[in-house]
């Protein structure tokens, strides 16, 4: 006799799901003569990205918003940030409006700050860097140290007319094998620089402000960022040992001493009532 019990998919995405019915099979469990299979959906990838200055296939991927004024407002004060992956590249847009003077993005950088092993620890570096003339070229610094010129990017200003103050969008693309992604789960921080220099200062980043303060955490295996926290949650055994420690000691403190003095009240004297006096006198 065979039970066969479908799971449904609870993971949450943000984009359309494969409509083919395609399941595989993920528990073979025998109990007492009863063999239950428990099929379940596998994740669907995101679908790629085609870096061209167009950002309507960035529709289905979330953004994360920033204020827009905190890094001073204006060319490199970032917007918003959408990432996600697909099975080759790593995909990230940098949102931001451009400066009163500006209308389109030149000699300007940006970045991500990649923690390979979603510790928190800044491992591997992508760099994009828009020369006078708003061509990019993208690199990935990994190990730290050493930058290799690889991926590809665009600014939406170089496909279509930009007016001065617009708002503008640039995205890139990586190869996740670029920088060898070692766990299932990346962390990620995306920022603007100064000018086009890797070694100039951070204008805005996200998550954080003037400096990085956190990091977006990317299943791969999916494209979802699955939390935006400063460290992964984790969770994990509670192998805490609790000890009872009575907090009040009761000593019990008489509210009085009673002091018993005793004096007696009268004093008796004993005196004699009478004296006799014997006196004998001869008789002749």
């Amino acid at each position: 006799m065979f039970i066969y019990v479908a799971n449904r998919d609870v993971h949450m995405s943000h984009r359309p799901r494969n409509s083919v019915a395609h399941f595989w099979l993920t528990t073979l469990l025998v109990v007492c003569g009863l063999i239950v299979v428990t099929l379940q959906p596998p994740h669907a990838r995101a679908a790629t990205i085609t870096i061209d200055g167009f950002i309507a296939d960035w529709s289905t991927v979330p953004s994360f918003v920033d204020s827009g004024s905190d890094a001073g407002g204006g060319s490199g004060d970032l917007t918003s940030v959408a990432i996600t992956t697909d099975a080759t590249n790593l995909y990230v847009r940098w949102d931001q409006n451009m400066t009163a003077n500006v209308n389109k993005i030149k000699s300007d950088g940006f970045g991500v700050f990649i923690s390979r092993n979603a510790n928190g620890t800044v491992d591997a570096k992508v760099w994009v860097l828009f020369n006078a003339s708003g061509v990019a070229t993208t690199q990935v610094e990994y190990p730290i140290g050493t930058k290799t010129t690889i991926g590809i990017a665009e600014q939406t200003c170089n496909v279509v007319v930009c007016a001065n103050g617009d708002a503008v969008s640039v995205e890139a693309s990586v190869p996740l094998t670029s920088f060898a992604a070692s766990t299932d789960v990346i962390g990620m921080a995306a920022l603007t620089l100064a000018t086009a220099s890797t070694n100039a200062n951070i204008k805005d980043c996200m998550p954080g402000g003037s400096t990085c303060d956190g990091n977006y955490y990317i299943d791969l295996a999916t494209g979802d960022v699955v939390s935006a926290t400063f460290t992964p949650t984790v969770l994990a055994t509670n192998t805490n040992t609790i000890t009872s420690t009575p907090t009040n000691t009761f000593t019990p403190v008489p509210t009085s001493t009673p002091t018993i003095t005793n004096t007696p009240t009268d004093t008796a004297t004993s005196t004699p009532t009478s004296t006799d006096t014997a006196t004998s006198t001869p008789t002749s």
